[in-house]
């Protein structure tokens, strides 16, 4: 079953009054239309548009013909109706040129009315990806910042170790970074009992009295 004619249109637009006339051939398997601008080429894709899509047209009047029965065009859901393809000028802007992200034609092109609801998304997790790499990028610095921090105090921490425990022949005597980190990984493990400010100046105030160990 294929269209045959458009029996009549009313009211729509630059149609105000048409019928099909009784000398006009039925329509071919192949068709061309052809006119002027302005006399109602467009109209006609828009029309078949609305067939495509089961949508109702907003005529006074339209009615087609498929295979010798009447297709009320304001109403074609509940017709049966083969399916109508249109490729027109508002078909090239929805399903190619149509993306929330770019106004400009990408040079990846997405075909087809279902494409399109993907190249939304791929567009919306575009954002996203970009929201994530930002935040990624923000905790890398941290990341770098709080290393930094923590290799700074390990070094300071080392260098005054080292000032108040060298001694000629000390075994502090070359103490530096790396070994204040391989110390203080051992004590987080051991989780010893931590010295109060006096205890440890005590403490450090005993070992300057007295000469350090060579062993």
């Amino acid at each position: 079953m294929r269209l045959t004619k458009i029996k009549d249109i009313k009211g729509f637009r630059i149609f105000k009054d048409f019928e099909w006339p009784e000398n006009l051939d039925d329509f071919a398997r192949f068709n061309l239309i052809y006119g002027l601008n302005g006399s109602g080429k467009t109209t006609l894709t828009s029309i078949f548009s609305d067939l495509e899509h089961r949508r109702g047209a907003s005529a006074l009047s339209l009615n087609f013909e498929f295979g010798g029965e009447t297709v009320n065009g304001k109403l074609p859901q509940i017709s049966s109706i083969p399916p109508v393809r249109v490729f027109n000028r508002s078909y090239i802007e929805h399903a190619i040129f149509e993306d929330p992200a770019q106004q400009e034609l990408a040079p990846v092109f997405y075909l087809g009315e279902d494409s399109i609801e993907k190249k939304k998304r791929i567009s919306e997790l575009r954002s996203e990806v970009e929201e994530i790499v930002a935040e990624l990028n923000t905790l890398s610095s941290q990341k770098t910042s709080n290393e930094r921090a923590f290799e700074k105090f390990c070094r300071e921490r080392a260098s005054a170790i080292k000032d108040a425990f060298t001694r000629p022949g000390g075994r502090f005597n070359n103490y530096n970074r790396p070994a204040f980190e391989s110390r203080a990984q051992e004590l987080l493990i051991d989780s010893p009992a931590r010295l109060d400010e006096a205890e440890k100046e005590r403490l450090l105030g005993v070992t300057r009295s007295q000469p350090m160990s060579c062993s």
